[in-house]
């Protein structure tokens, strides 16, 4: 860590600078028939991801983001490092569709262990 990114406050929970946060963060989304009936709610769902992705730094060495949508099956949507930057990462979630069958949380938790986070970075 370089100087620059050492903690604020040192102590329980220490502020670091936010441009040295590094972060793998896999999200899960339920596309199913249930929750996607109303296209209100799936536009919604999209919403609070871009404004997620608004309020986190988004790079290679930053925070990297990717998402499994799952309804009966599992679907990577992206992986971690395929959108460098927040636009990209924006239009990705945006062209997100819904699956609208079944639900099978457990094989999208499974998905996104053995997707993003076998091996780490």
């Amino acid at each position: 860590m370089s100087s620059t990114c050492q903690p604020v406050n040192p102590g329980f929970f220490p502020c670091v600078p936010v441009e040295c946060i590094q972060a793998d963060i896999g999200i899960v989304i339920d596309s199913s028939g249930t929750v996607t009936q109303d296209n209100a709610d799936w536009d919604i769902l999209k919403q609070f991801l871009t404004q997620l992705v608004d309020r986190l730094d988004i790079g290679a060495d930053r925070v990297r983001l990717g998402i499994v949508n799952y309804a009966g099956q599992a679907k990577v949507e992206f992986f971690l490092e395929d959108n460098t930057n927040r636009d990209e990462l924006k239009r990705a979630i945006n062209a997100i569709d819904p699956l609208r069958t079944s639900t099978n949380t457990g094989g999208a938790l499974r998905t996104l262990r053995e997707t993003f986070f076998e091996v780490l970075r």
